[in-house]
């Protein structure tokens, strides 16, 4: 805003800093510079706003130059009950002024007021939501700035009281209004309104009973049949029975808190029938009505046969005409016992087999389900070093026969011969059979043969000595012949020479088939 000294005077007024804006509670500080002539005395003042000047009478000096200063305090003001805060949120023109005997001058400004923290809120409480005749009632307002208002008392029947409310606090406060809890019994209802003094207003209410000195409760059932009897707990004190749909009414104290439980499953008339409750307790603390519901339940039941081979899940009660489905069995279950395994075979429902699965069922009534397994044992086919090629290694269902074997003879020369089984089958012949009625092993017994080996050995020797007396027969027909032609003692150096090489070249042939044969201990 532009300062316009008085054109009228030969004195002249100036604020700075101008334009200042300030929180509803905040302060606001002008420098204020006043020229005239020298050695002039003025006074001082200010309208449009409260402030303080500093001096408020002031002296030009030789130059005819003055200065004071202006404070706008709106923290430290006066809470004006009847009008409420200094400044609401706002701007506001004010101007300060310099007169003197002679002369006078002003200068103007606007002072811009904001709003200080949240708009006004209003909260009403009392201390508990019911109270017996005669008690201390204290209704809480909680406002959080200066306010005035009125609170309203409303019985459940009659005419309300209205009570002035006032509050000078700029921060969250707390008043209260104390009453007697008096007849008429019933609701009774609290309304606070309030105005923070400049246009801006909140609006709370609250309720609360008055009661004689006891309360009453009322208790009944659904869901079950009239003969179904469930036993009722009293803050865990055993106290009644209800019966079917039969109610029970109890009388309690006031101000005093209360649990109720019944029984959470009923049995119904028949097995695997019965009455759940999933909610049977109720806590409460003042008049009221309460149903206990029950819902109809079938029992689930999961077994194995044989029973116990792993554990069956699935089993439970369900609630009337929810689906329930059998688990996915493991298809081969292994023993506790070495050789003994169970596989599983079908599904059997209520007693009537059933191919599928898994299977789906409607709980409307109850249902077993029995994963059924077949008994195998293991029939374990041993031979040292895997001789013969062992056959029949394998789980066998119970009281099936299961047939082995093994290959025999095995090799060319020396030989491995089956003699027989041993374990839990005694025989001398490489096939047989066993009853599974348990795991069962048997091993095959091998001897070593020689018979090929000897039969070759014979037959070389036979064609060795054959082979000798041929060529034997030979050097004496050869001999015989030379002898006609030679002299007697020529013959007689020659003989012993060819019979010497023939009986040693037959001795080392015998002797390295000899030695190829392995000794038999």
């Amino acid at each position: 805003m532009t300062i316009v000294p008085n054109v009228h005077a030969s004195t002249y007024v100036s604020l700075w800093p101008t334009l200042q804006t300030i929180s509803q509670y905040g302060r606001a500080s002008y420098s204020i510079a006043i020229s005239g002539s020298p050695g002039t005395t003025y006074t001082l003042g200010v309208s449009g706003v409260q402030g303080d000047l500093y001096p408020y009478m002031v002296t030009t000096d030789a130059s005819g130059f003055a200065s004071s200063t202006l404070t706008v305090d709106l923290s430290v003001n006066a809470f004006r009950a009847d009008f409420g805060p200094p400044y609401c949120p706002g701007s506001y023109i004010f101007t300060v002024t310099a007169t003197s005997s002679t002369d006078s001058g002003s200068a103007s400004d606007v002072l811009t007021v904001l709003p200080e923290g949240p708009p006004i809120q209003v909260i009403v409480t009392t201390e508990k939501p019911a109270y017996t005749k005669g008690d201390v009632i204290i209704v809480m307002i909680s406002i959080d700035r200066p306010a005035q208002g009125t609170i309203i008392i409303t019985p459940p029947s009659g005419a309300a009281s209205d009570y002035m409310l006032m509050s000078t606090a700029r921060t969250q406060t707390r008043l209260s209004k104390t009453i007697t809890a008096t007849p008429p019994y019933g609701t009774w209802a609290v309304e606070v309104k309030a105005n923070d003094f400049c246009g801006t207003a909140s609006t709370s209410s609250a309720t609360f009973v008055v009661n004689p000195f006891s309360y009453n409760v009322g208790l009944s059932r659904s869901g079950v049949p009239p003969s179904a009897t469930a036993s009722m707990q009293v803050d865990g004190v055993n106290q009644d029975t209800i019966s079917g749909a039969q109610s029970s009414n109890l009388s309690f104290p006031f101000e005093t808190s209360h649990t109720i439980s019944v029984s959470e499953n009923l049995a119904g008339e028949s097995t695997g029938v019965r009455y759940h409750c999933s909610q049977n307790t109720w806590s409460f603390s003042s008049t009221g009505n309460h149903t206990f519901n029950f819902q109809t339940q079938y029992q689930f039941m999961v077994h194995t046969d044989p029973e116990g081979i792993l554990a069956a899940t699935g089993s439970g009660w369900f609630d009337a005409d929810t689906t329930v489905r059998t688990n996915q069995t493991p298809q081969t279950v292994v023993g506790q016992t070495p050789g003994v395994q169970y596989v599983f075979k079908y599904w059997e429902i209520d007693g009537a087999p059933q191919t599928a699965g898994p299977i789906s069922l409607t709980m409307n009534m109850p249902h077993t389900a029995i994963a059924k397994y077949v008994t195998q044992y293991r029939l374990l086919v041993d031979s040292q070093n895997n001789l013969g090629k062992p056959q029949g290694s394998n789980y066998y269902d119970t009281g099936s026969v299961a047939n082995f074997s093994v290959s025999t003879p095995i090799g060319i020369l020396i030989q491995q011969r089956f003699v027989q089984w041993t374990g839990d089958y005694t025989g001398t012949s490489p096939q047989g059979s066993i009853l599974m009625d348990k795991p069962h092993e048997v091993h095959a017994v091998w001897t070593r043969s020689y018979t090929q080996l000897y039969t070759l050995v014979g037959a070389i020797l036979v064609v060795i000595l054959t082979t000798f007396i041929l060529r034997r027969q030979h050097s004496r027909s050869r001999i015989d012949h030379e002898a006609t032609t030679k002299s007697e003692s020529e013959t007689r150096e020659d003989v012993p020479v060819q019979d010497g090489a023939e009986i040693r070249y037959s001795y080392l042939l015998t002797k390295c088939v000899l030695q190829s044969i392995p000794s038999v201990r």
